[in-house]
């Protein structure tokens, strides 16, 4: 079950995750084989490329998805790309690493400015970005596992049977890490009834259970033995490269999630904000979440 990781802080597991969400890339095979592009990116400079092409040969007008909204999702969204990019977010004390921050920092603000990602997304939700690859007028996006299944469902999607789920691109070559943000159940000290609550813990994450919910709710089973049942017989297609990359998931906080983390939150999703609406630069946009972590961390430390 990789998803537990960041449930475990100090070797003590805290919750059970019944949701196999992790960061994955996506992209549709039939635009990019219209662009002449062969292979799924494998780093960020190809993707960045990639994305300049199929813009310019008039195939997809906003070929790169990305949350840009002061919203969740795009404070999530500077983690996970640190994390792929870089290898790592945070230093072992909590601080921001610089290089990695700001680099994505400018990364994102590159990719707005040359007309990459839709400015509709500075004000969209998530869920809204993530969709614009259902939609197909997106090439290239990295989001939730559920779309391992909303892009094959007829229900949902327009590109059905052209998009692959793919590794999450690196600086050199494909990451060696994705980030999870699994919903897990755990049980309270306060509990008056921990053994009925485990129980039900147990039941949730059966294996039963956990392909009953991929089927009504498209989510990936936590459990590596359940989710290669449901890939050989069928029941997820086009998978490319989900279970490979199931296996690689790292938390990007040393010493677990902060307690602080809304706060820091708000303060990173805002920086991007407005960075992407041309109010500030990305080293200004680095200075005001750096300046919100490191008086977080002294006061909670």
């Amino acid at each position: 079950m990789p998803s537990i990781a960041p449930f475990i802080v100090d070797g003590k597991v805290y919750a059970i995750p019944y949701a196999n969400d992790f960061r994955i890339g996506y992209y549709n095979t039939v635009q990019y084989s219209n662009a002449n592009i062969t292979n799924a990116p494998t780093t960020w400079d190809e993707v960045y490329s990639n994305s300049k092409i199929l813009k310019e040969s008039g195939i997809v007008r906003y070929p790169l998805s990305l949350p840009l909204s002061a919203t969740e999702p795009t404070t999530t969204t500077l983690i996970w790309l640190s994390l792929a990019k870089y290898g790592k977010v945070f230093n072992d004390d909590g601080s921001l690493d610089k290089e990695a921050v700001l680099g994505t920092l400018e990364f994102i603000n590159n990719a707005v400015k040359e007309g990459l990602v839709d400015p509709a997304n500075i004000t969209s939700s998530g869920m809204d970005t993530y969709r614009k690859i259902t939609s197909g007028d997106a090439s290239f996006i990295v989001g939730p596992t559920s779309f391992v299944s909303r892009v094959n469902n007829t229900n949902e999607s327009k590109v059905v049977g052209q998009v692959m789920p793919t590794r999450l691109p690196g600086s050199t070559n494909v990451s060696q890490y994705t980030f999870a943000l699994p919903e897990g159940l755990g049980i309270l000290k306060l509990s008056e009834n921990k053994q009925s609550a485990m129980k039900f813990i147990e039941w949730f994450n059966s294996e039963e259970t956990q392909e009953a919910l991929n089927l009504v709710q498209n989510t990936i089973p936590t459990k590596t033995k359940v989710l290669e049942k449901i890939i050989a017989d069928g029941t997820l297609k086009n998978t490319g490269a989900l279970l490979e990359q199931s296996v690689t998931i790292k938390s990007p906080f040393p010493n677990g999630v902060p307690v602080y983390y809304t706060q820091m939150s708000d303060s990173i999703y805002n920086a991007i904000n407005k960075m992407v609406l041309g109010q500030i630069t990305p080293e200004q946009a680095y200075d005001a979440i750096d300046k919100t972590v490191n008086e977080l961390n002294a006061q909670n430390n």
